[in-house]
């Protein structure tokens, strides 16, 4: 043991992690996933900088927008997708425009602007 593990970032709980089965390091990384999205579904929701960035990213991956799904959280998922969903309406009718084509995605963006 080092003589300073304090010192050492995570020293403890990894070496709690190493006494239970599997990989360590996955579920260390599941768990900051999951503390990163509880922050930021009761705690992020309403900053405009970080809804911002989300709207660029067009959303999360598949494994990390079903971490999304939990308790409590479905008015968080809504706000930030609403946003997401507007950008991906808006690319949409911009290159459906673009290339004379008539969609149907004009009249899902009305709707989605009705509710908004």
């Amino acid at each position: 043991m080092p003589k300073n593990p304090d010192a050492i970032p995570y020293f403890r709980e990894l070496l709690t992690g190493l006494k239970e089965s599997g990989c360590v390091l996955c579920r260390f990384e599941k768990l900051t996933a999951s503390k990163f999205v509880d922050n930021l579904l009761w705690s992020m929701v309403n900053e405009v900088d970080v809804r911002e960035e989300l709207n660029r990213a067009r959303g999360f991956c598949h494994e990390h927008a079903w971490m999304t799904e939990r308790p409590g959280g479905a008015l968080g998922v809504a706000i930030m997708m609403q946003g997401v969903l507007k950008v991906l309406l808006r690319t949409f009718d911009g290159h459906s425009q673009s290339q004379g084509e008539r969609t149907g995605w004009r009249a899902i963006r009305r709707k989605v602007d009705e509710i908004s």
